[in-house]
């Protein structure tokens, strides 16, 4: 499976179980994993009424889990808000928020300079980017290896 984010192109050929929702394509590395909306369907009702609020609603035969839309225009749900299920092993993610706390203002402008020099190099992939900065062949350039821990 393929998918095209702002981040770049994620390629993937495994497959987790996610308790409820069932299989979803993931990658060892990243942080998340891709719950398509097509397969959701196939296997539960979902609706969406934008008159209401920006958010998908998939029933559940016990509950209802709704996946909010975020300011990036990403629909998720966070695992706190719905109600304790037995036996279910559940990993939280942190927003960019909560993680701005554990650095440094200078660290954090770090990063987004590291980040929109990624971006303006077409995302490549880390070795790549590291291999660039390591022999010099941006002119001028003030990223380090060290700021790409931080993207």
């Amino acid at each position: 499976m393929d998918l095209h984010t702002n981040g770049g192109m994620i390629c993937s050929t495994k497959k987790c179980e996610v308790p409820i929702f069932g299989q979803a394509w993931f990658k060892p590395k990243s942080i998340t994993n891709i719950i398509s909306m097509s397969e959701m369907v196939d296997k539960h009702h979902v609706t969406y009424d934008s008159h209401k609020e920006d958010a998908f609603v998939v029933h559940l035969p016990t509950n209802n889990i709704k996946f909010k839309c975020s300011i990036n225009g990403l629909y998720y749900y966070k695992p706190t808000e719905i109600q304790q299920y037995n036996n279910v092993k559940l990993q939280l993610l942190s927003s960019l928020e909560d993680n701005k706390k554990f650095y440094s203002a200078e660290q954090f402008e770090h990063a987004k300079k590291a980040r929109n020099l990624y971006d303006a190099l077409g995302h490549p992939t880390f070795p790549n980017m590291k291999a660039i900065i390591r022999m010099n062949m941006i002119t001028n350039n003030l990223i380090t290896k060290g700021f790409l821990a931080l993207i």
